[in-house]
């Protein structure tokens, strides 16, 4: 007798027993019918059987004197059809007996022939192409796919006298679901159940799709063997995929018995090619038979329901899609009226959640968050668009899951968040749109605890039992969303290429704006050149003068003229101050780099030329820190340190200002909120030269105004005074070299100034 247990410690055994059964070479057929293997007229494999289904001898070597001369010729006419389908004919075999006789050609030449009596078998109580035909009536007018499979299942019940009939819908993870049923009264309903993939293995599942349905007239059968068991020519087993008189999985029969269950009858359900269901059927009380001409009338009927399921899922197809279109064009009507794509993406947050029918969305570019519906935070968005870089993902593929926590273990925001469809927009970049569901907790009605149990044998091994219970067994899932809609990832490929498109044509419009502001830019640099440079003679021209004035009739003009003179001298100084800035300003926008294999202490050494006098008058200190080599003008650069280090000088109240040059490789907090534009520095880029001073430093609120043009943060005559317009130029050279500047100040202690020198072109 065997021990049921649920543990593991008995061996080997496991789920993969039943994933791995050769259920299409079991070497038998089942008792009510016989099967013939014939090759060249030649019969080379029979079941032990056929004598009794023939009732007569049957020690023959030919067809013909096997069955008799109209039934081979029947099989022999069959065969040159060169139709490769299961056909049938219903024949008178030399007993007297009407047989029905099935045939079945393989692809090296030999025939499988199924012989089952008529006698005993159920035939219909009314005509049974009435039935048809109004089957075929109902089904066609059924409006959904629901109403197609309770008219199949009606149909199948009333023609077959099955005690229960069920109609059987495959989930995307191939577990079951009863969706329509017809019983007898004193049975209980299985309708709602869910049944677990593994009831129906995956090899069980491709024998549906090759041969429709299969009758078991007797679970409790005893199966009778094909011989010889090899086939002598080839030596191996006999492939019975098309026989439908094969025997079963005694694991199959055994899962019946445990149900009650004495015959069943399973006829497939297929749409596009793929298993859509099952009309499964269940005897009760004792073996039954439907024959061959009603089982034919039901798979015809099942293949016309397949087809309007087929139509039905077309028509769902087509209305979904129209709506998609429909959406994806306000979407695009968005992204036309907006120059930025985040904000066309959520300009309309109802288009966007009904894309995917989700509950929140939000798109993530650069590391900024915009969110419509109900999202998991800011924070959690972008570490999410984290995890999905960089998990074992196909690159540049979207991700579709009602789970995100079988895909990111770390998530743990179901509320909002667990289910998730991510759209990458860039391989290179973490930028996503997101779309997200909730957790929709449920309860799930099982026949039974989907577990199989394993099980100790007489003789010490173990194996894979079915469930024995199929009481209603009632699971809570959580931690899951609604499934998503399986036309997902074409609805995401169609909005990418939506995405991409605007994206083409916002960078077209940008590269014809950068075009133009090169060329106003040029026409600005060259009006302020010939500007500057023609306001001057003039000016000079007045200071002279001005000057002539002052030499000449300063001893004429009275205390308040001597000082209106002064004046005017002193503005004509400043104007020529201002002029010469903007003249060197529009200068090195105009004029080509000369770049050269330089060092920063070289630079430093010619600029401290430069400085001698002001760092004599000051009592300053200049210090490199770190040398390294450059690649840049010298001339240019020059002018760049020259006027950085002043400020750090000029600007500075401590008894003996002090001022750092050196280079340096930009670090997380340098790249941090207080960079004027921190976005374009990375790890790669080449090292950064700083200028540190122990200065007055910059109020944060202002540090973004020290590069405007003549802006200065005080008055003219504090710190000697100056045009402002350093700074302004010091960026100018800067970008001219392909690089960044940027500024770091604390009040009262000093400030850091930063700047990049990029590659040549």
């Amino acid at each position: 007798m065997n021990d049921p247990t649920t543990g593991p410690a008995f061996g080997a055994a496991t789920i993969d027993d039943c994933e791995r059964e050769q259920i299409h070479i079991p070497g038998s057929v089942q008792p009510h019918a016989a099967l013939v293997v014939v090759r060249d007229g030649a019969v080379v494999q029979r079941s032990t059987n056929l004598e009794a289904v023939l009732g007569g001898t049957a020690d023959a070597s030919t067809l013909t004197d096997l069955v008799g001369a109209d039934v081979a010729s029947l099989v022999e006419s069959l065969a040159r059809s060169g139709d490769r389908k299961r056909q049938h004919r219903r024949v008178t075999a030399p007993s007297g007996d009407e047989l029905d006789v099935s045939c079945t050609a393989t692809d090296d030449g030999r025939l499988l022939v199924e012989l089952e009596p008529v006698a005993g078998a159920r035939e219909p109580a009314r005509d049974f192409q009435d039935l048809v035909t109004e089957a075929l009536t109902r089904i066609n007018t059924a409006t959904t796919s629901a109403a197609v499979v309770e008219e199949v299942v009606a149909f199948v019940q009333e023609l077959t006298g099955f005690d229960r009939v069920m109609g059987y819908r495959f989930a995307r993870d191939d577990h079951g679901e009863v969706v329509a049923e017809r019983r007898r009264d004193d049975l209980e309903p299985f309708l709602g159940l869910h049944y677990p993939a593994s009831d129906i293995p995956a090899q069980a599942r491709r024998l549906y799709l090759e041969h429709w349905l299969r009758l078991i007239p007797d679970a409790a059968y005893t199966p009778v063997p094909v011989e010889p068991t090899l086939d002598p020519d080839t030596g191996a087993p006999l492939d019975m995929s098309s026989v439908a008189v094969r025997s079963v999985s005694p694991i199959h029969c055994e899962y019946l018995a445990n149900m009650g269950v004495r015959a069943s009858m399973s006829i497939s359900l297929v749409v596009e090619g793929r298993l859509w269901g099952l009309v499964a059927c269940h005897h009760y009380d004792g073996p039954h038979r439907p024959s061959v001409a009603v089982r034919e009338a039901c798979e015809f009927v099942a293949l016309a329901a397949s087809v309007m399921l087929g139509a039905r899922r077309s028509e769902e197809r087509t209305a979904r899609d129209g709506e998609v279109q429909r959406i994806q064009r306000l979407l695009a009507e968005k992204l036309l009226l907006h120059t930025d794509l985040v904000d066309g993406l959520t300009a309309d947050p109802d288009a966007l959640l009904g894309l995917l029918d989700a509950s929140g969305a939000a798109v993530v570019v650069g590391g900024r968050v915009q969110t419509v519906g109900a999202t998991p935070t800011d924070d959690e968005l972008r570490a999410l668009c984290e995890s999905l870089a960089d998990a074992d993902l196909e690159a540049g593929e979207p991700v579709v899951t009602d789970c995100l926590a079988e895909l990111v273990p770390s998530w743990n925001a179901p509320d909002t968040a667990a289910g998730v469809v991510a759209l990458p927009l860039s391989s290179l970049q973490r930028n996503y749109v997101v779309w997200v569901r909730p957790e929709s907790r449920r309860e799930v009605r099982w026949a039974g605890e989907p577990a199989k149990a394993i099980v100790r044998t007489d003789d010490g091994g173990t194996r894979l039992a079915p469930r024995g219970s199929f009481a209603e067994w009632v699971e809570t899932v959580g931690g899951r969303s609604r499934p998503w809609d399986d036309a997902a990832p074409q609805i995401l490929a169609e909005t990418k290429s939506m995405i991409a498109t605007h994206l083409t044509r916002s960078a077209e419009q940008l590269a014809q704006l950068n075009a133009e502001l090169v060329r106003s830019n040029a026409e600005l640099d060259a009006f302020a050149y010939v500007a500057a440079h023609d306001l001057k003679e003039p000016l000079r021209g007045l200071a002279n003068y001005a000057t002539f004035l002052a030499e000449d009739y300063g001893d004429v003009l009275d205390d308040d003229g001597r000082m209106q003179l002064d004046l005017m001298l002193k503005l004509s100084e400043r104007m020529t101050g201002l002029l010469t800035s903007l003249l060197d300003y529009a200068r090195i926008g105009r004029s080509d780099l000369q770049r050269t294999d330089t060092t920063l202490g070289a630079l430093l050494d010619d600029t401290r030329s430069f400085l001698g006098g002001r760092l004599a008058d000051t009592g300053g200190e200049l210090v490199l820190e770190n040398d390294g080599p450059l690649d840049a003008d010298p001339e240019l650069l020059i002018h760049v340190l020259l006027n950085l280090i002043s400020n750090g000088l000029k600007y500075n109240d401590s008894d003996t200002p002090v001022v750092r040059v050196g280079l340096t490789v930009p670090s997380a907090t340098e790249r941090g909120a207080t960079l004027l534009r921190p976005s374009v520095i990375d790890e790669h880029e080449p090292p950064v030269v700083y200028v540190r001073d122990n200065g007055i430093g910059v109020p944060a609120d202002r540090i973004e105004e020290v590069f405007r043009v003549f802006r200065r943060l005080h008055n003219e005559q504090a710190y000697g005074g100056g045009t402002g317009a350093g700074l302004t130029i010091a960026r100018r050279v800067v970008e001219r070299h392909g690089g960044v500047i940027w500024l770091e100040s604390t009040e009262g202690e000093g400030s850091t100034f930063y700047f990049t020198i990029g590659s040549r072109p």
